[in-house]
């Protein structure tokens, strides 16, 4: 397990805070929603930053889900 630092510790937090108020503000499913479009499209931005054929790949599937 990674050595929590004051700075991570601090991250948490926030994040914790953040989700909480989404949570009031939205509900917990839109809250949970969101958060796990976040993430995937944390991920896929990741990812077409070390590989760029998934960019590439991704925009050819999304043309031709589109008819193109």
């Amino acid at each position: 397990m990674p050595k929590r630092t004051h700075s991570r510790k601090a991250l948490l937090g926030v994040s914790a805070m953040t989700y909480l108020a989404l949570c009031v503000w939205l509900g917990p499913k839109v809250a949970t929603s969101l958060i796990i479009v976040a993430a995937l499209l944390a991920a896929w931005f990741w990812t077409c930053r070390r590989h760029p054929i998934a960019a590439w790949l991704t925009w050819a599937f999304m043309r031709g889900l589109a008819g193109r």
